[in-house]
């Protein structure tokens, strides 16, 4: 899998990296939609989290900037040789 890294460079991913990096997302999201769930105090604190971020996202931007990421990576195309 080839994508760019925020320097503009391409960036190859072997399918186990790919895997493994998708399962951090994911575990990421489940983390942050279960903290929203444990009442107003832990919400408020989840919202002041990820608005410390860089980018300043609200919990429901940044799962939705999460799930953009899983969808990069399941359909991104596979990397070919520069052979």
């Amino acid at each position: 899998m080839a994508m760019m890294n925020g320097a503009g460079r391409q960036l190859v991913l072997n399918g186990e990296e790919a895997a493994v990096i998708r399962q951090a997302l994911v575990t990421c999201a489940q983390l942050i939609s279960g903290a929203g769930g444990h009442g107003a105090q832990a919400s408020t604190l989840l919202a002041e989290v990820t608005r410390r971020l860089p980018g300043g996202r609200s919990p429901g931007g940044l799962l939705y900037d999460i799930g953009l990421a899983v969808d990069d990576l399941d359909s991104a195309a596979a990397a070919r040789s520069a052979r």
